[in-house]
């Protein structure tokens, strides 16, 4: 009996120390891992056989490469802020089976867990991130990736992001931004100013809740300094405009693109300088002009300005204009065109203007403007200044 008992305290002792080093293991020593919690000022690269963990703020005024593979992991309030003070490049290329992995240190994440990354007008151009995951970031309502400069952003997934995935401040831009995903995030997909929307590229994947899109949150002004023939591309979101978008530059809007409008954005076309607009959509994707109110009524927004800057082969085809016309202008209109004749307008749709479903002010449409359908515009179809 006494040896049943001592070998029943053995093993209970060995069961003990076992369960001990499994608690233990969940938190790794800091012998096993890299902790940065100091500013880098000089150059440094990251090797996938090392794990790092980000404690604080931390800036880096230095060349940074990460190597495919590498982990980095971040306590609660940390975040990389790159190129602040000093002109940096970051080189953070993983491979689509290696991938960079920016995360929280918590082993139970939720959204917000930790700030982000931060790239500041000293980072270069030649800045690159592809195939790296950004996941949990956004504390105390930060983006979970800010973007201040020009930088190549591909292949990357955003996901459990606490609000805003992306955010683009006034000089930022992307060299190159193509097959992302962005998902799980707590509001929009990205954020960005008008002059830097031609920059989304292609094979993006944004998942939003309803009401979310790419938010084009200030007023801004797109010129021939940002490009003599811009496209603005479909994405899986909606574009949502929050203030008024003036178009200076040849712009072509790509089929199935959805533009959405709160009570005070609009857009206009031609009022300084000389551009052309090609916005044809197909029957089956048209391009979509409509307010962004989720039970929207006539005169949810302004609508779609062109003026006489605009060139006379200027189109819109298969566009739909709904809910527009917000003012009580006598002019008010889901498209008003102003001193412009030759524009065409063919085979669009006209839904729910509080006023006009399109106004001429001292000008015609060209011979080609067939085909358009008008529906409960309040004041009419077509109203002249003639």
């Amino acid at each position: 009996m006494r040896n049943l008992t001592l070998i029943t305290m053995v093993l209970l002792s060995i069961s003990t120390v076992f369960t001990s080093c499994e608690k233990e293991d969940t938190i790794p020593p800091q012998d096993d891992y890299i902790l940065i919690n100091e500013d880098i000022n000089v150059v440094t690269t990251w090797t996938a056989d090392k794990f790092y963990v980000v404690e604080g703020v931390v800036y880096i005024d230095a060349n940074l490469t990460i190597q495919p593979g590498t982990v980095i992991k971040f306590k609660a309030d940390a975040a990389l802020h790159f190129g602040y003070n000093q002109t940096t490049t970051v080189t953070a290329n993983g491979t689509p089976d290696k991938r960079i992995v920016f995360t929280s240190y918590s082993s139970m994440p939720t959204p917000g867990a930790w700030n982000g990354l931060f790239f500041y007008n000293n980072t270069l151009e030649n800045t690159s991130l592809t195939y790296c995951d950004i996941d949990y970031a956004g504390e105390s309502g930060w983006e979970a990736v800010g973007i201040y400069c020009k930088l190549t952003f591909n292949n990357n997934r955003v996901r459990y992001s606490k609000s805003v995935a992306i955010n683009l401040d006034t000089e930022g831009a992307f060299v190159a931004m193509n097959g992302n995903t962005v998902e799980n995030c707590g509001t929009h997909a990205v954020s960005l100013y008008p002059y830097a929307i031609h920059t989304l590229g292609t094979n993006n994947t944004f998942i939003c809740k309803e009401g979310y899109g790419i938010i084009i949150p200030y007023y801004g002004e797109v010129t021939s300094t940002h490009g003599t023939s811009l496209t603005w591309r479909k994405q899986s979101v909606p574009y949502i405009f929050n203030n008024i978008a003036r178009v200076e530059t040849n712009l072509t809007i790509q089929p199935g693109t959805i533009l959405k409008f709160n009570a005070e954005g609009y857009i206009s076309f031609g009022f300084y300088a000389t551009n052309t607009v090609t916005a044809i959509g197909t029957a089956n994707e048209p391009i979509v002009f409509t307010s962004s109110n989720l039970t929207p009524a006539a005169g949810a927004w302004n609508g779609v300005e062109v003026y006489q800057n605009t060139t006379s082969n200027s189109i819109f085809e298969y566009c739909d204009f709904n809910y527009g016309a917000k003012h009580t202008y006598d002019f008010s209109a889901g498209l008003y065109i102003n001193e412009l004749s030759g524009l065409t307008v063919k085979n669009c749709n006209f839904n729910h203007s509080a006023k006009w479903g399109i106004y001429l002010d001292y000008c015609t449409l060209s011979a080609q403007s067939t085909g358009n359908t008008f529906n409960a515009c309040a004041a009419g179809n077509i109203g002249t200044s003639n």
